[in-house]
């Protein structure tokens, strides 16, 4: 049994990861800054540092990239290591199976392991954090924003690359860099600044 225990928990927390990193990411996106100002005005800390972030266009494009950035290695670790060990496990009950030929029993267990961790990356790493995000943005960007804090200064210097080379395909192409500041405003939010200026 104690066999098991360390890989599942390996498993377990690149998965849990990928979807910190997910929610992180749909959680900025979706974030109103009129919510966000009013949780940073109560003297949140992690909400002021997020609405600097959706009000820095640099600052937003490295949280995202730092998002993007643990969603990769968390998914490609997830599949190194979680398919490989999976597969390894099926082996052994497969071959007890008398109707499948031995010489493709390991093909079957990748198959299978490759279908058992694409299912629970895309349920669990993936549409259950998202959806959790959409439904409260705010608070999940206040929630995960210690994680993400220390991700970005781990992250940075391949943040710094990748946004850079990003930015030079663009222009490359013919197309300024994305400003992902630029965003339509609600009508929630143009409620309160209305509200705000009378």
């Amino acid at each position: 049994m104690n066999e098991f225990l360390l890989p599942i928990a390996i498993i377990a927390i690149l998965i849990f990861l990928n979807g910190v990193y997910v929610a992180a990411e749909f959680a900025v996106a979706a974030a109103q800054h009129t919510r966000m100002a009013q949780m940073a005005a109560s003297g949140s800390a992690a909400a002021q540092r997020i609405l600097n972030i959706l009000r820095s266009a640099p600052l937003i494009n490295r949280y995202i990239s730092t998002a993007q950035i643990g969603i990769t290695i968390a998914t490609l670790g997830l599949g190194m290591f979680g398919e490989g060990t999976i597969a390894h496990w099926l082996e052994a009950p497969l071959y007890q199976i008398s109707w499948i030929n031995e010489t493709i029993v390991h093909t079957v267990a990748v198959v299978l392991a490759v279908a058992i961790i694409t299912y629970l990356h895309v349920v669990v790493g993936e549409m259950v954090p998202k959806s959790l995000a959409l439904q409260a943005p705010e608070r999940s960007a206040i929630s995960l924003n210690s994680i993400m804090t220390i991700s970005e200064r781990v992250f940075l210097p391949m943040t710094n690359v990748l946004n850079w080379v990003g930015d030079m395909l663009l222009r490359l192409v013919g197309f300024p860099p994305a400003d992902p500041s630029l965003r339509l405003v609600s009508s929630e939010e143009l409620e309160f600044i209305l509200a705000e200026s009378s």
